[in-house]
């Protein structure tokens, strides 16, 4: 095997191969290969900057009122997840929406248990503004409460019309172990 420092420096893909040592297991210093997404994952989660980003497209905009999106899906195993930054970056089709007559309206992320809305869980709105570009990004500070149940995290709305746009969204969102 020639030397490291031979080898051409490269960007790293996600599906990417990293060999390491694992210090403590059994058997003693085992050589394993993790990949580099499985390395972000790890560290983004032990730095509490874990984000999904959703793409939402037109049609599900139009919809919003009767499906809702989900942002950040309920756990499975218990787990509580929280909102703490919401980013959205509309960008403008040909026609914009309209909700109840008005182009610049709100859209509220809410957590949703089992799919049916929480009441005592607050909300984060994600303004939606039409400037003369056309094109907007809007960010949501922390602040939600946090819920004491495993939910999800939902964007809802009611009568958006007209528009072709599409959103696109990063949530920002904290997770507390069942074993807390």
């Amino acid at each position: 095997m020639p030397k490291i420092s031979t080898y051409q420096t490269v960007t790293p893909q996600g599906d990417d191969t990293i060999i390491i040592s694992q210090a403590n297991g059994s058997p003693t210093d085992a050589t394993k290969n993790i990949t580099v997404n499985s390395l972000t994952s790890l560290v983004q989660e032990e730095a509490g900057m874990l984000y999904v980003d959703t793409e939402i497209s037109s049609a599900e905009l139009l919809s919003i009122n009767s499906n809702g999106i989900e942002l950040v899906p309920q756990p499975t195993n218990g787990d509580i997840v929280f909102i703490k930054n919401i980013l959205a970056k509309y960008t403008f089709g040909t026609t914009p929406y309209t909700r109840n007559g008005n182009t610049n309206f709100t859209l509220p992320a809410f957590y949703f248990i089992d799919n049916v809305y929480s009441s005592v869980s607050g909300s984060q709105n994600i303004s939606l503004t039409w400037d003369e570009s056309r094109n907007t990004i809007s960010a949501i500070f922390g602040n939600a409460q946090i819920p004491t149940v495993p939910s999800s995290i939902k964007l809802t709305g009611s009568n958006v019309i007209g528009g072709d746009g599409t959103l696109k969204v990063r949530t920002y969102y904290g997770v507390i172990p069942s074993t807390f």
